[in-house]
């Protein structure tokens, strides 16, 4: 859909297709009364009061300002109510007086926070004007290299490095540098670092969102832009948790849906994206009827080519502890801004997000109802040993199970109108199933666990690397003070 916003035109493209079935009708409804209650109970902002909550002045300390002008005209609207959601708050927007938007505003601790550090760091007074001092400080004379962003979390007094980069390579801050260069001139500009040092240290979920889009990371939702301290995604999203009275047929394929969008996190091409602890509120639902990740918070994508083979043993069972130990190794603090020692063995425990989403997701916890409640009792074993696997390789081959299985629920619950729309692209796919299955072979959740590395990571090679990056850096930094005395 284009939509004209000041003489620019934002295409915003359905994420995939959808026929006709039991998802896009309860999505309708939803929707409908979604957007009623915006319209009816939540009156939108002023320009000026929408750009007074962005906190415009305090750029480049901020998150961009991309969309700013869109606001002050009036084609950008903010609600003047929000919710209280994981991380800040919540509101509505609408672009053009049509298109629902997210709206997002981090939590104000963390931006006082993060202003103390950067007023630290330039030598002033807490309180100063951010704007200003950004230019004396870090967000300026660092490189924002690979050592100096896994250390960055000490800035702000905060004891682990961000999920998004503790296992920061050379490629994660190029590619990182890429996403925030929003001109696209292939250099990162003074302003452009701070917002992304910024983004990175108050709003990780934006930082990560906008990492997985310049990553190949599909199933995200549509980021639209920023101005100040707020950002914009696309709207009309549904929690994957409004689906629990739904139809068996409906949540075996959201069930189904979930399992494919973790298989993408470790297929993505050059990376193993994971993600810590999914919970409901990971995910949520188009109005396409397609499922997407949200609350990225927590992502850590770890670069392909710092992984080491398998062991030649088959790891033993792992579950809650097990993946606990793997997960400290990982965020373990490294003297020079190295990548955490977990980074490289991540193939081995990549299956901790299946066991999430089976334990928190699919299953009843603490009295509240999985998505896959009222499951038949082969099935409601599988989801339990991908949970909690009893012996090597179970949860492997329980994702495997469930999968098949949930495939099979929906494809028999089609109709017939689906079905002879099935063997009409049926034959039109024939002619590149050859190339559908041995794609389909490359990511094979069995496989995962055996792996092997084309080229095996020089652990000592890395080190000597960073520690090049951080006596540059430190250089830097000291040449910087020099000339600002």
């Amino acid at each position: 859909m284009g939509l004209m916003v000041t003489g620019a035109v934002f295409l915003i493209a359905s994420i995939g297709q959808t026929s006709n079935n039991a998802i896009d009708v309860e999505l309708a409804v939803i929707e409908e009364v979604h957007e009623s209650i915006v319209l009816e109970d939540d009156q939108a902002r002023t320009s000026e009061q929408a750009l007074a909550v962005a906190e415009l002045h305090s750029c480049p300390t901020c998150l961009g300002r991309d969309l700013c002008t869109e606001i002050s005209q009036g084609f950008l609207t903010v609600s003047m109510f929000g919710k209280k959601i994981t991380g800040g708050m919540e509101y509505q927007g609408k672009l053009n007086g049509e298109e629902l938007l997210s709206v997002f505003s981090p939590n104000p601790d963390s931006w006082e926070s993060w202003d103390k550090s950067v007023c630290k760091n330039s030598s002033q007074w807490k309180g100063c004007l951010v704007g200003e001092a950004a230019k004396n400080s870090f967000l300026y004379w660092s490189k924002g290299d690979a050592p100096f962003l896994r250390k960055m979390h000490t800035l702000s007094e905060k004891k682990v490095p961000s999920p998004l980069v503790a296992c920061a390579t050379r490629k994660l801050a190029t590619t990182l540098q890429h996403a925030f260069d929003d001109n696209r001139d292939n250099t990162v500009t003074m302003e452009e670092k701070a917002v992304l040092l910024t983004t990175l240290g108050v709003s990780p979920g934006l930082a990560a969102m906008k990492f997985g889009a310049s990553a190949g990371l599909s199933n995200l939702p549509r980021y639209i832009g920023t101005c100040g301290r707020l950002f914009f995604t696309e709207g009309s999203l549904t929690g994957l948790n409004q689906y629990m009275d739904s139809d068996w047929t409906t949540r075996a394929e959201l069930a189904s849906q979930v399992l494919a969008l973790v298989d993408t996190l470790v297929s993505v091409d050059g990376w193993v994206m994971v993600i810590w602890d999914l919970t409901w509120d990971n995910f949520a639902v188009t109005k396409t009827g397609q499922v997407v990740l949200t609350m990225l918070d927590q992502l850590t994508p770890i670069d392909r080519s710092i992984l080491v083979g398998p062991p030649e043993e088959e790891r033993p069972v792992c579950n809650k502890e097990c993946f606990k130990d793997f997960q400290s190794e990982v965020f373990m603090l490294t003297p020079r801004g190295q990548p955490g020692r977990g980074c490289g063995t991540a193939l081995l425990y990549v299956d901790m997000m299946y066991a999430a989403v089976c334990s928190t997701v699919f299953r009843e916890v603490a009295g509240t109802r999985g998505l896959l409640h009222s499951a038949p009792d082969d099935l409601t074993q599988i989801i339990q040993e991908c949970g909690v696997e009893e012996g090597k390789g179970g949860r492997w081959q329980a994702v495997d199970d469930l999968m098949e299985y949930l495939a099979g629920d929906t494809k028999d619950s089609t109709t017939e109108a689906d079905s002879n729309e099935s063997e009409i692209n049926e034959a039109e796919d024939d002619l590149n199933d050859g190339d559908y299955d041995d794609e389909i072979n490359k990511t094979k959740r069995s496989e995962i666990s055996k792996e092997t590395k084309e080229e095996n990571a020089k652990e000592e090679n890395i080190n000597y690397e960073n520690e090049n990056e951080v006596l540059d850096e430190e250089e830097e930094a000291e040449k910087y003070n020099k000339n600002n005395r």
